[in-house]
């Protein structure tokens, strides 16, 4: 019964909002649901079931169904949050000590070795002073401080990113969709896992399982978390990697698409995403003259 409900509800829901939120909070709302059941008793629990008709265990079955699925709208909500979080967003006096640690890793970096150049690339800012307090935190700062290096294309990849993307061919959004999926639901397993342990305590107290049935519950959530954290890490380097291709290979098919003329240097295309982001933004550009529109039979 409950297989059935919850084939059909997966069908009214998008494929990549099941997979990357659904489930995880099916199987964090199953750990609580075991951890109860296991404090009452499975003897009396599936007692209890068998009790109930066919149509009282089909309303249990919905009613469960549309739970998970409420719990799952509220969870992806708190992605961002759960993401910022694992970046390292905390107040000042705790990132601290985070800070100090990842400085010290990213001077040890041997930037004459390939494997060092290689980890500064992927895993840090190139500025020191972006540092984040945790990995992961730096992994994806790495990524979005790309664009905007002087020594690249001092573009701001935050401000121009949500315009970049409506511009990518429908293949590449694709891609791009499923490595941040990808990161998306690794940092929510992480999140929920962490959570599990708070959330456990009133199920094991109303159901009189005791503190070992709690405690046993908690570590296996710890260790869902370390191994989820460290998918997210590898997600976020997957998703850098394509957040920097998209900027290094699209970036002038969005300036086509602002109708400006193209850049012929380098130095002179830094100038020109200045420029255009402070006229978005600002309202006015310091020298409106490199804002130069494309004559409209000028492809």
């Amino acid at each position: 019964m409950f297989g059935s409900v919850f084939t059909a509800t997966t069908d009214l829901l998008d494929r990549r909002f099941t997979v990357n939120v659904v489930l995880p909070v099916l199987v964090f709302a199953g750990g609580l649901t075991a951890l109860a059941i296991a404090g009452i008793g499975w003897p009396e629990a599936l007692t209890w079931w068998k009790a109930r008709d066919g149509a009282e265990q089909a309303w249990l079955a919905v009613g469960a169904v549309v739970a998970v699925v409420l719990l799952a709208y509220v969870a992806a909500g708190q992605i961002m949050t759960f993401t910022r979080l694992g970046e390292g967003y905390w107040p000042r006096w705790l990132s601290r000590p985070g800070v100090a640690l990842q400085r010290r890793r990213w001077q040890r970096l041997d930037l004459r070795t390939g494997a060092g150049y290689a980890r500064r690339y992927h895993e840090f800012p190139i500025d020191e002073t972006d540092l984040l307090p945790t990995r992961l935190g730096n992994v994806l700062r790495a990524a979005e401080r790309y664009p905007a290096d002087p020594e690249r294309y001092g573009l701001d990849a935050v401000f121009f990113w949500p315009r970049l993307y409506l511009v990518l061919p429908a293949d590449v959004r694709e891609q791009v969709d499923r490595c941040r999926g990808a990161l998306d639901r690794a940092v929510l397993v992480a999140g929920l896992a962490m959570l599990f342990p708070l959330a456990a305590v009133p199920v094991v107290a109303w159901s009189g399982g005791g503190w070992r049935l709690w405690l046993l519950g908690s570590a296996a959530a710890a260790v869902v978390a370390i191994l989820a954290h460290r998918t997210a890490i590898d997600a976020a380097l997957a998703f850098g990697e394509i957040l920097r291709a998209c900027f290094d290979l699209h970036r002038l098919t969005l300036l086509a698409r602002f109708g400006l003329v193209h850049p012929e240097t380098l130095e002179a295309e830094r100038a020109l995403w200045m420029a255009l982001q402070q006229q978005l933004y600002r309202r006015a550009a310091d020298d409106p003259g490199l804002l130069r529109l494309r004559p409209p039979d000028q492809p």
